[in-house]
């Protein structure tokens, strides 16, 4: 500022006027989905520097002197809000600021700050501008982004006129135009004090969206202040300005281009499909250009496979015009021949070629190293990754992207080398940070099964075309496999298996028997309208039976080298199998097989069932791919899922899982297969899924058997070498899930010493009861009433210990077998599932701190049946007593609880009650079947007068000894809380 300046001069100068001016506002308004354009008046305040030194400048405050110059009570201290002005003023100053502010005084900065936080008010409260608060704006402020420090352009692009185009420059004079943020003042005592909080915001160039400023009067000087942080909502980043020519020319490289160094380029139309611009639900033609870059120029090779051949390509054109441009197309091409190059010896060479792809002008004035010491790492990582049979990525991936290059010739391109890419579908996006539209090119190749794209864009200095960001990464994902010639695959096979299935010659009689029939099925289909649909179809079934006049169970890998696993291969090749009637099913062998394996599985001589399985997992190709699909993980999981699982006590899962599958196998006879050995297996409904890695189709296959109440499946696929079916992945896996436990067996029998005059009366009679039912056809519920058994059951003496309740049977009769040969009890004639609830209710009344482990006793008599211990299962445990113990003693409840079941009691007479008679009725729904507990888990029904709802007990009747007892921790739902007794 000129020294000549008077100081009253000055005062003036940098103090300006508040204008409240009216303008249009046109914007867009959807209402029902309809958009209308809403044009509206908006107030607007302008705070402006409208005098002139004698010099013709304008004056902006720049330190905490001049800011104390300036009246900010907006026109008095008791003036009307609507004409109080001051909010607007204080936000421009702040803005003058963070204009002023410089890391070599920041004093002055902070000097300023303080005249428009600190207040009367919150001086009193200690609440200053010091501290993280401003150590936290100042770190903000000296930020450097994009090559260039916040401070520098932050303030001033607050002012009218500044933009990122013009590198925030000012109008003149001048000026900062605000709203206010309308509605009303949010009341606050957070300075110990009312105060009444405005905002204010701003529109600028700088953002997308508005930025607010939270302020208040002072009630003891009238001037306003910025609100607590708020401020920092204005340090937050903001576009960059424009980069500009004097800023990028000291990165631009000026090179004479020589025409014959130049790949050749030719490029046709080709149509391709895109959105409808106009109809989103519409699919429209769309003509793009489509480039081939060819390495050779006059039949010289021009292939860039160093940085300085890279460097002697052109790959700029004017700037904009894209339809007479083939730099872009250059670019990708160059790029590809970076992978084709990258080697780990030749690794630096590449890096350096691909800093020439990445870095341009404007990443360098942006100070953005885009291809840096991290891409280069991910580069070498995911390159130097084994794709197959120890060979790393590198050695194809490059290849894959030039003509000619599929994975049927292990990618091996045509000469001279040339590279096929075309232009997207659709337009470019435009980038505020590069200044430029970033477009993509298109790779259409045959190492994956879609297309890949590169973000490019042309850079506006020095007109060359580079990758944008890191979108070259897409092209370092995984490709196809290769699919080498079936020579080396036998080689690299016959490393592990003598033998190869083509140069074998099966014997018939070692063959297995197969008979097939066709079984009705059903699959849901998705229909083009959204609905499911349920088809119906037919499917083959096939009965494999390894007895063919001899018993030909493979037992070893020799044995199953014996087997033919093959079919028709152009079947396998359709992605459908499911309708194949032909009798050369290798695929229902190759199942059949792996069951044989799993038979052979023993804890103690477990290596043949290993080496059995593992021979039906690897293949011909997974040897290619170098695939170790059976290993010493999977040995593990089989070891401690199949060979050290007991299933039931004492006996271990493999003892009855292969035989499991066997046709005639089941829990009820100990899994014990008919003979001949015979496993039936079906096609699946769907259809084949495409692996690109195995180059063929992975079908699921069938199996369903006794030990399970749902189907188990197993994918398959046929070999592209050897044409055998072979397991695919760890499918296996799942025939190695649990089945259901053998029937247990028990020397138990019912005891036959009760004596009548120790047993409790029991009174029995029907009451009515509201059950639901589906309707299936009115598809709603509906309510119904039916008859249930109710009985009363009346102690002559209250049992209270163990051995009083060993004596009351809990018998019924006889159970029965039903047409699946499980146990159903006769519940006509029977009581014992309402003793036992009876007596529970007995073991929970003689419960007391004392007696505890009395009753933990009677509770193990009637929850530990013959079957649960044949399960080795302990039902009730040392923390089912804790929980029992826990929960009695919880408001002392053991004193009521128990008491509360009997006939007669209520909380108004404490519970107390001289009947001993505890009435106990069915549930309205039937039992669930148990196959552990070999009987149905049915429910009773008992009440507590000190609750609203009935509590249910779940019990069952023992085969064995014909008791009933309590199922497993249902016990628990009759120790939740009641009322209180009102009595003591």
């Amino acid at each position: 500022m000129d020294k000549e300046i008077i100081t009253d001069e000055l005062r003036e100068l940098v103090t300006p006027i508040t204008l409240c001016e009216w303008e249009d506002k046109i914007f867009i308004r959807t209402e029902r989905g309809v958009e209308k354009i809403i044009e509206e008046k908006v107030q607007k305040y302008k705070v402006k520097w409208n005098k002139k030194d004698s010099n013709g400048n304008y004056h902006i405050p720049e330190t905490a002197e001049q800011f104390n110059w300036i009246d900010r009570t907006g026109g008095g201290k008791d003036i009307d809000i609507n004409e109080d002005n001051g909010r607007f003023l204080v936000t421009a100053l702040y803005f003058c600021a963070l204009r002023a502010y410089s890391p070599s005084n920041e004093k002055n900065f902070d000097d300023m700050m303080k005249v428009l936080i600190e207040s009367p008010t919150t001086k009193k409260k200690n609440i200053l501008f010091n501290g993280p608060s401003a150590q936290n704006i100042r770190l903000n402020l000296r930020k450097r982004l994009e090559g260039l420090d916040k401070y520098t352009y932050l303030g001033k692009a607050y002012f009218k006129g500044a933009t990122p185009e013009n590198q925030y420059t000012l109008d003149n004079p001048p000026e900062v135009v605000l709203e206010s943020f309308g509605g009303e003042p949010e009341k606050s005592t957070i300075y110990g004090t009312d105060i009444y909080i405005y905002r204010v915001k701003i529109y600028f160039p700088g953002a997308d969206s508005e930025r607010i400023l939270s302020l208040y009067k002072d009630k003891e000087d009238g001037n306003w202040y910025i609100f607590s942080n708020t401020y920092m909502g204005f340090i937050v980043d903001i576009k960059r300005p424009r980069i500009t020519m004097e800023e990028a020319s000291k990165y631009i490289k000026k090179v004479e281009y020589m025409e014959n160094e130049q790949p050749v380029i030719n490029i046709k139309e080709v149509i391709r499909y895109a959105q409808d611009p106009d109809d989103s639900n519409k699919i429209v033609e769309q003509p793009v250009p489509q480039a081939q870059i060819i390495f050779t120029n006059n039949g010289v090779d021009v292939f860039p496979n160093t940085a300085a051949k890279l460097a002697k390509i052109d790959r700029s054109s004017t700037y904009g015009d894209l339809d007479n441009d083939k730099g872009r197309f250059l670019t990708i091409a160059a790029y590809f021949a970076a992978l084709k190059s990258w080697t780990p010896q030749t690794a630096n060479e590449v890096n350096k070629m691909m800093e020439l792809l990445c870095e341009s002008p404007t990443t360098k004035v942006l100070e953005k190293r885009v291809f840096d010491n991290f891409s280069m790492s991910f580069m070498r990582d995911n390159l130097t990754k084994i794709l197959v049979e120890n060979t790393p990525k590198y050695k194809y991936i490059g290849n894959s992207y030039f003509d000619g290059a599929t994975p049927y010739n292990e990618y091996t391109p045509t000469t001279p080398l040339a590279v096929t890419v075309e232009d997207y579908v659709y337009n470019g996006i435009w980038s505020d940070i590069y200044q430029t539209k970033i477009y993509r090119v298109v790779s259409r190749f045959e190492g994956a099964d879609t297309e890949r794209y590169l973000s490019m864009y042309q850079d506006p200095f020095d007109h060359q075309w580079y990758i944008f960001s890191d979108s070259y990464k897409a092209f370092i994902s995984d490709i196809k496999h290769p699919i080498f010639s079936e020579e080396k695959v036998i080689e690299l096979y016959k490393k592990k298996y003598k033998h190869y299935a083509k140069e074998i010659t099966y014997n018939d009689a070692d063959q297995p028997k197969i008979s097939m029939n066709e079984v009705d099925r059903q699959y849901a289909e998705k229909q083009s309208d959204g609905k499911i649909s349920i088809i119906d179809v037919k499917i083959q079934q096939v009965s494999i039976t390894f007895n063919n006049g001899k018993d030909i169970l493979p037992k070893n890998v020799n044995d199953l080298s014996k087997l033919n696993r093959g079919g028709n291969y152009e079947i396998a090749k359709s992605g459908i199998i499911k309708y194949d009637k032909s009798e050369d099913l290798g695929r229902f062998i190759t199942v059949a097989a792996y069951v044989a394996a799993l038979k052979k599985l023993d804890k103690y001589n477990y290596k043949d069932g290993y080496d059995m399985i593992k021979y039906l997992c690897e293949s011909p190709t997974s040897c290619a791919l170098g695939s170790d699909v059976f290993n010493q993980h999977s040995q593990t999981f089989i070891k401690n899922n199949v060979l050290d699982k007991e299933l039931i006590p004492k006996h271990f899962k493999y003892e009855y899982l292969g035989n499991s599958y066997f046709d005639g196998a089941s829990r009820y006879n100990n899994y014990t297969p008919t003979t001949p050995l015979t496993i039936t297996i079906e096609d699946y409904v769907y259809d084949g899924i495409w692996s690109s890695n195995y180059n063929t189709y992975i079908y699921t296959m069938v199996t369903r058997f006794k030990g399970s109440d749902f189907p188990r499946l197993l994918k398959i696929y046929q070999d592209q070498y050897d044409h055998q079916w072979y397991i695919f992945s760890d499918s296996w896996k799942g025939f190695c899930v649990d089945i259901k436990k053998p029937m247990i067996k028990s020397s138990i029998t019912p005891r036959t010493d009760y004596i009548a005059a120790n047993q409790p009366n029991i009174f029995s009679e029907e009451v009515d009861g509201k059950y639901v039912v589906y309707n299936k056809i009115k598809g709603i519920d509906e309510i119904k009433i039916g008859k249930f058994t109710q009985k009363k059951i009346t102690f002559n003496t209250i049992p209270s210990t163990a051995a009083d309740l060993s004596k009351i049977s809990r018998q019924g009769p006889l159970v029965q077998k039903d047409d699946e040969y499980r146990n159903v009890s006769d519940l006509d004639n029977d009581n014992g599932r309402f003793m036992v609830a009876a007596l529970y209710i007995a073991a929970l009344r003689a419960w007391t701190p004392s007696t505890a482990k009395e009753v933990d006793a009677m509770l193990k008599i009637l929850c530990e049946s013959p079957t649960s211990k044949a399960l080795g299962a302990e039902v009730y445990t040392n923390h089912s007593s804790q929980s029992m113990t826990v929960s009695m003693k919880q408001n002392e409840k053991y004193k009521y609880l128990g008491f509360s079941y009997f006939d007669g009691t209520s909380p108004e007479n404490g519970y107390m009650s001289n009947d001993n008679s505890i009435t106990i009725k069915d549930y309205v729904y039937d039992g669930d079947w148990s196959d552990n507990y070999e009987s149905k888990i049915y429910t009773v029904v008992v009440k507590s007068s000190g609750a609203d709802t009935p509590r249910l007990l779940k019990v069952y009747q023992d085969p064995f000894d014909l008791e009933w007892y309590i199922f497993s921790d249902s016990w628990k739902s009759l120790i939740l809380d009641i009322r209180k007794p009102i009595k003591n």
